[in-house]
């Protein structure tokens, strides 16, 4: 698993509520997904463990 970063801030972001598929429309559930595929395609996480460890740092 891994945490997403914004690509114009570099930042770490967590979504407040993720959506599940059953409520969502298939055109929007699609876009998440291919949202999701193409920053996964671009390396553009970071391995949840390594987020944690720096998140833990900062207490």
């Amino acid at each position: 698993m891994a945490i997403m970063k914004t690509a114009s801030e570099n930042v770490r972001t967590e979504a407040k509520s993720i959506p599940i598929q059953e409520e969502m429309s298939n055109d929007a559930f699609h876009a998440m997904m291919t949202t999701g595929y193409s920053q996964a395609l671009k390396d553009d996480s970071q391995p949840m463990d390594e987020v944690f460890k720096e998140l833990e740092e900062g207490l």
